[in-house]
């Protein structure tokens, strides 16, 4: 790749402005269905509870041209008495060609690949907050911010993903267990934000890739940084029965 990546991951500027849970009542709350059956983690969006659920989308770039929206990105959300659950379906017409991912590895710089990046927080504070990160290859990272300190290779729950390479683009489910939002709050107050990093291969007239750039996108609009956690929109509240 003949120009440097910008890395959302690289741009994050820790911002812990408490939020203001007056305004944010006033804007329009994401909903989760309740899945009384829980999909079938396989990648495929087919299940019940994807049906149900209305879809999230029209999404803020931020780079390289920033102000533009953009429809390649949309997502679902479900749970159920254990898991938060996300159907997301990233839409890409040269996913053809991105054909090998830029990290293998867990906790790798995930964010440099055709991939999405999901933030949460349930303190209210917007001091705590937790960023999962899934490429279109399915290979994953996690980080947790505590007070301005991003703990990265120490923190790993156990959250479940899937994903599916189509000739549209890529489809992802994912499951988020519901006790790390009880860590420091609590399941009616979450607010969070979903962002996309989508990766455009240039090719010249003889069909070669001549060089890549990523497209950054959100759903909540952000000024700098994907982690700006006062800019997060809100979650309806989520009453599951008895937590497992």
């Amino acid at each position: 790749m003949s120009k440097t990546l910008i890395f959302a991951f690289g741009l994050a500027i820790f911002c812990g402005t408490a939020l203001n849970t007056d305004a944010v009542a006033t804007e329009s709350v994401a909903q989760a269905v309740s899945a009384t059956q829980p999909p079938v983690l396989d990648g495929w969006l087919d299940d019940a509870c994807w049906q149900d659920a209305a879809p999230l989308g029209n999404f803020h770039v931020t780079k390289p041209a920033p102000g533009r929206r953009v429809d390649d990105t949309e997502f679902r959300l479900a749970y159920d008495d254990a898991w938060l659950y996300l159907g997301i379906k990233c839409r890409n017409p040269l996913q053809k060609l991105v054909m090998d991912p830029k990290t293998r590895e867990h906790d790798g710089p995930v964010p440099g690949d055709e991939s999405v990046e999901m933030f949460f927080l349930s303190d209210g504070e917007g001091k705590v907050y937790y960023h999962f990160m899934l490429s279109c290859f399915n290979i994953k990272a996690e980080q947790r911010g505590v007070n301005g300190v991003r703990e990265r290779q120490g923190w790993n729950p156990p959250w479940r993903s899937a994903v599916v390479i189509d000739d549209e683009g890529w489809t992802a489910e994912v499951a988020l267990p519901l006790y790390i939002f009880m860590e420091y709050g609590d399941l009616e107050h979450i607010w969070f934000n979903i962002a996309r990093n989508r990766r455009q291969p240039y090719v010249d007239e003889s069909n070669v890739i001549t060089h890549e750039e990523l497209e950054l996108s959100i759903w909540r609009p952000v000024k700098q940084s994907f982690h700006e956690t006062a800019a997060f929109g809100a979650l309806a509240p989520l009453t599951p029965g008895r937590l497992r």
